[in-house]
């Protein structure tokens, strides 16, 4: 899911461009991290964000809320 911040992590350029983010190791590494639980939940939640179109308040308001953790 966008902005959540147990989704964000680093990885090589070759990873995230050209594998597409690597999902064949990404997943399994979130899973040993997070719990398959919360992997699903995020994917779940990613689901429901496809398609979403977000305005520019929308994004400021993710922003600030972000600044505040």
């Amino acid at each position: 899911m966008y902005y959540e911040l147990t989704n964000i992590h680093r990885q090589c350029y070759a990873c995230n461009v050209h594998k597409s983010g690597n999902w064949v190791n990404y997943l399994p590494f979130m899973e040993r991290k997070y719990g398959k639980k919360h992997v699903k939940w995020l994917l779940n939640e990613r689901g429901k964000l496809l398609g979403e179109k977000w305005t520019y308040k929308d994004f400021e308001k993710k922003y600030n809320d972000l600044k505040k953790i």
